[in-house]
């Protein structure tokens, strides 16, 4: 049952959430479980959480040349 709601959470979160946010979940529902019973079921389970990056510009958009 706990792996269930493991999987609900880490689906609803778009794959985004890690053990500690999918734990931060179960404990709001009333579950009594810790980050690394989490992180184990989830290593267990092959669930992996995405990494998104912030966009960061790597050139400046006003060249040299436009301020002549």
């Amino acid at each position: 049952m706990l792996e269930k709601r493991i999987q609900y959470h880490f689906k609803k979160s778009k794959q985004l959430y890690g053990s500690s946010r999918v734990t931060e979940e179960l404990l709001k529902e009333g579950h009594m479980v810790s980050s690394k019973t989490v992180s184990r079921l989830m290593k267990k389970l092959d669930l992996k959480s995405r990494t998104v990056r912030k966009y960061k510009a790597t050139t400046n958009s006003i060249s040299k040349r436009d301020n002549s």
